[in-house]
């Protein structure tokens, strides 16, 4: 093989591309993660997670009342970014059209499915990706025991 420039340059470029791949860990393949979500030692009753994947993309997943159990899935292997959100339990779904919960005309309303005295009110910077600095790092295919400890 005749190595002249324009070679080089094509070797340099295919390997520009890929190598950098290599070593980042990322990959295409989907993964899933299951785990609890705990603040302060004890579980999160209500709300959801969401992960940022390497791709950009988000998924969310509700985490299991009173439990603090969730599954999510389609998320993208390689490194994530999490954040956790858990609304007041008694309060109206939507907060732009408060409701009672007495009115049957009030649809916007649901009771809590929870007991509320075992509800925390989390710190407001798990609810945004940029500001929680919650991470995991995913294996295609199930990932278990992706807990998530917020203090």
């Amino acid at each position: 093989m005749d190595l002249t420039l324009s070679n080089c340059r094509l070797f340099i470029a295919i390997f520009s591309v890929f190598i950098p791949a290599a070593f980042t860990g990322c990959s295409n393949a989907p993964s899933e993660a299951t785990g609890t979500v705990t603040y302060k030692g004890n579980p999160v009753v209500c709300g959801a997670v969401i992960f940022v994947g390497p791709d950009g993309m988000t998924k969310g997943a509700n985490i299991e009342k009173m439990t603090g159990h969730y599954h999510i899935t389609d998320v993208g292997s390689g490194p994530v970014q999490i954040s956790v959100v858990s609304n007041d339990p008694a309060e109206p779904l939507d907060q732009e059209k408060p409701s009672n919960p007495k009115d049957p005309l009030k649809v916007n309303w649901s009771l809590p499915e929870v007991d509320r005295s075992k509800w925390a009110p989390l710190p407001k910077k798990y609810e945004l990706i940029h500001t929680a600095g919650l991470t995991a790092v995913l294996k295609p295919g199930l990932n278990t025991g992706i807990d998530i400890v917020l203090e």
